[in-house]
């Protein structure tokens, strides 16, 4: 059973913004944890081509996927049941979808060259904008406070779309010498990090108004990811050139810090919510875990697997870490006694 003591301990994050995920999270790992009681599939989402993100709205009642078939669906959990209640059809695939902070709004990225915009009216899902781009969107991300999103494309272009009196609009473009695959903000919504096919991140910066270059990462191959720290004092990059690196603001400026090696290419670079870990996965079979100590990024696991790490990510409360493998696998660590151990493998 479940220890009071635990329920205290998940009772304390009752306003947090990713409490919903909390409660999945905890009751997910009640449930592994018992010899009593056994997971049972509540509810199946099909789709006829494979899905390539998953996301739970921030109150938890939708849910969200996306698929290759030209489809992203949304589902919602009513009297304890997930039915499925609106589709984001696209004429190609459908690489990425997500909800705003906020979870009014939700955005699907497509390789048809458009970014759809879908708002909750009156308790129905509505498309009420949609971003053109002249070659297919690799991701769509909003700022933190929901009130913009950036778009990043193949026709080498970044677009940046706000709330204007209730519209959505794109208010600013930035043009970058080749394809980008990916754009995310700042905590603070003041800057903003691009990965590009031209081997470098970009970093910019919003000044009057205008978003402005305020610095660069070099890698000698294409940046396949770049995202800021949760306190936007670090951002690390993950490149096909076999490593990912770790940055710093220090007196306004962008400086390299540290840049942490794989032996084959780094996909995905991302860090705990809290800000304290940091995991790199690779096409080398590993995923690492950095730790920050006394200001220095420290490895302090290496995750192993048969075949190309595609993605990792930490649990809302930073403690457990799930990996996605090629080798068909998926293995979750947490933190026990202050080291990361295995708990458990998914195949």
């Amino acid at each position: 059973s479940v220890s009071d003591k635990s329920l205290a301990q998940l009772e304390q994050f009752a306003g947090h913004k990713h409490f919903p995920e909390m409660v999945f999270s905890f009751t997910a790992k009640a449930l592994a944890e018992t010899r009593y009681l056994q997971c049972v599939p509540v509810a199946t989402f099909a789709h006829s081509r494979p899905v390539n993100n998953v996301n739970f709205s921030p109150c938890g009642k939708f849910l969200l996927t996306a698929s290759n078939d030209s489809t992203a669906k949304i589902c919602e959990l009513v009297d304890g049941q997930w039915q499925e209640s609106a589709i984001v059809q696209h004429a190609g695939c459908v690489d990425n979808a997500s909800f705003s902070p906020d979870g009014k709004y939700l955005a699907t990225a497509s390789d048809d060259s458009t970014c759809k915009i879908y708002g909750l009216v009156d308790g129905q899902w509505q498309e009420i904008a949609s971003i053109e781009h002249s070659g297919w969107v690799n991701n769509a991300s909003f700022s933190p406070d929901g009130n913009q999103l950036v778009t990043a494309a193949i026709d080498q272009i970044v677009k940046i779309c706000g709330l204007v009196d209730g519209q959505w609009q794109e208010i600013a473009a930035i043009v970058h010498p080749d394809w980008v695959r990916n754009a995310s903000f700042s905590p603070d919504g003041k800057q903003l990090v691009t990965a590009c096919m031209d081997k470098t991140a970009k970093i910019y910066e919003l000044v009057d108004g205008q978003w402005q270059k305020i610095g660069a990462i070099q890698h000698s191959d294409v940046v396949n990811d770049a995202s800021f720290s949760p306190d936007g004092k670090h951002l690390v990059t993950a490149s096909k050139d076999y490593t990912a690196k770790m940055c710093r603001l220090a007196d306004g400026q962008w400086q390299e810090i540290a840049a942490i090696e794989h032996s084959g290419s780094v996909n995905n670079a991302s860090f705990s919510p809290d800000g304290r870990h940091l995991v790199t996965t690779s096409d080398d079979g590993t995923a690492k875990i950095y730790r920050l100590v006394g200001g220095q990024w420290q490895e302090v696991a290496a995750i192993q697997h048969c075949a190309s790490v595609d993605n990792a990510r930490f649990s809302p409360d930073g403690k457990h870490l799930v990996t996605a493998s090629f080798d068909g696998s998926a293995e979750i660590w947490g933190i026990v006694s202050g080291y990361w151990q295995q708990k458990g493998i998914i195949r």
